[in-house]
């Protein structure tokens, strides 16, 4: 192997002398972000974002700094059902209410987990992603559809963003640290053979994290009033419990749904459905699926379900 000497980093700036383009660029990225290079402003005139089927849906809804994307998609495909069936202008479903729960059964998923990793070494690759990972916000078609089978769902009224739960970064950091803490605590209880107490410290986990997470998001409702108009008029169904909202005007329609991909890799055969080891959220919910479909079949079934009037 042969190292840079100080002749060969003399040689490289003589070659970069001799190339003005690159002295023009440099003198420009002084001042600009490099991405900026790569903008092709010459296309940008023929994007202009018509359509031959638009589906007209609410407004946008605004995730701010969390990753709560899937829930935000998941809640948007069903209060447009919410806003039809009550002719509603603008309806939200709570994103903080299917966060909170999604929160608590991570922790639970990871607390229960731990379980398959007392034997293994510290440096096992698995317990070691697990462990880095930790919980985020991010999550799959199916665990929404366990989270709101298990929780039902809420007006936005009846539980509102907060700071931490619109920018959870800073809070996961610190749920994590908790969560490595009690994987080394109970992997210490297995190995001096105190397996009795996994369970004390399983509940004291818990609980710690569920005051934590209370603190940040707010105490999820039990009950609520369903206040709105329509057609300006004011309305109000009183003390509906989240599971009875979801299934009474929603007529659990997410099972109607199935997660569907494309991975073209000969390890994935179309026409068969694949899972991920360790993804999850609700233990005994659904499991965590994806039905992998050629292209043409998976573009066909999505304009399909637009063509049908329902977002995708």
């Amino acid at each position: 192997m042969k190292p840079i000497e100080l002749k060969d980093i003399q040689k490289l700036q003589t070659s970069y002398d001799q190339k003005p383009v690159q002295n023009a660029l440099r003198r420009v990225l002084s001042k600009n972000e490099l991405s900026n290079l790569f903008d092709k402003t010459e296309v940008k005139p023929s994007v202009q974002f018509k359509f031959s089927h638009e589906i007209k849906t609410l407004p946008v809804t605004y995730q701010k700094q969390s990753g709560r994307c899937w829930i935000f998609a998941g809640l948007n495909l069903l209060r447009e059902q919410i806003a039809n069936r009550f002719e509603l202008k603008d309806f939200e479903l709570s994103q903080n209410y299917i966060a909170f729960y999604d929160k608590l059964e991570k922790i639970n998923y990871f607390i229960e987990v731990m379980d398959d990793f007392l034997e293994v070494d510290q440096d096992d690759r698995t317990l070691q992603f697990l462990l880095k990972q930790g919980i985020q916000d991010g999550g799959q078609w199916d665990m929404f559809v366990s989270l709101v089978e298990k929780y039902g769902v809420v007006p936005k009224e009846a539980m509102v963003e907060t700071s931490s739960s619109s920018n959870t970064r800073f809070m996961n950091q610190l749920i994590n640290v908790k969560l490595r803490q009690y994987a080394a605590n109970v992997r210490r209880l297995y190995a001096e053979g105190k397996k009795d107490e996994i369970q004390a410290l399983k509940v004291k986990a818990l609980d710690e994290l569920f005051t934590f997470l209370t603190t940040n998001f707010g105490l999820p409702p039990q009950a609520f009033d369903f206040e709105y108009i329509s057609k300006d008029e004011y309305k109000i169904i009183k003390d509906l419990k989240p599971v009875q909202f979801y299934k009474e005007y929603l007529k659990d329609t997410l099972k109607d749904y199935v997660s569907i991909i494309h991975a073209p890799t000969k390890d994935k055969p179309y026409m068969k459905t694949y899972t991920v080891k360790y993804l999850g959220n609700v233990i005994g919910g659904r499991e965590i699926k994806y039905l992998n479909l050629e292209i043409d079949e998976l573009k066909a079934l999505v304009l399909k379900q637009l063509l049908n009037n329902e977002p995708v």
